[in-house]
């Protein structure tokens, strides 16, 4: 909101925490991944972290291959649960190949239910069993950004080329002036 008095204008702004963060080699999320039911079609509420997984990787040029993990709780078939986590992994990856992250960096893999982390007895573990990882499989720390040392590097080279070229012209003046 915009709040105008007199000759003052206050803008307020508000910052929205980010709903995905790098932890070691994972992304890690805040919320879950939401898909349609027995479907692949990512449900809207879930752009806003995907969004800001986008942003990760954009930030983090480092991170070079980026591991989809799609897994499902043990409810119904093996072979259908494994192909289920395969398509959600590929829409996730697909999605984020949507926000200009290079396809090269992004892997989907789906496991079904081969890797629970809680019980399937429940519905509250087979809610937690439903679940897309990020697993951040390579890295190269020389492809990071570094802010303020790249503007560093460039001010350096333009004043390097600048030396090189005021140089050239005293030489070129030199030669002329000796003749």
């Amino acid at each position: 909101a915009t709040i105008v008095t007199g000759q003052e204008t206050i803008v307020e702004v508000q910052m929205q925490a980010s709903l995905a963060n790098v932890d070691g080699n994972k992304i890690t999320i805040d919320d879950s991944v939401y898909f349609a039911t027995g479907s692949h079609v990512i449900l809207e509420k879930s752009h806003k972290l995907l969004d800001d997984v986008a942003h990760i990787l954009e930030e983090h040029p480092s991170i070079v291959k980026l591991e989809i993990e799609g897994h499902t709780d043990s409810v119904g078939n093996d072979t259908t649960n494994k192909t289920l986590s395969q398509k959600r992994a590929e829409a996730v990856r697909t999605y984020l190949i949507g926000k200009n992250i290079q396809e090269n960096r992004l892997h989907a893999i789906g496991y079904g239910e081969e890797k629970p982390i809680a019980t399937n007895d429940t519905s509250d573990g087979r809610a937690e069993n439903r679940r897309v990882h990020f697993h951040i499989a390579e890295q190269d720390h020389s492809k990071e950004h570094h802010g303020d040392h790249d503007e560093k590097s460039n001010s350096e080279k333009e004043q390097s080329e600048s030396t090189e070229s005021t140089e050239k012209k005293l030489k070129t003046n030199e030669s002329t002036t000796s003749e």
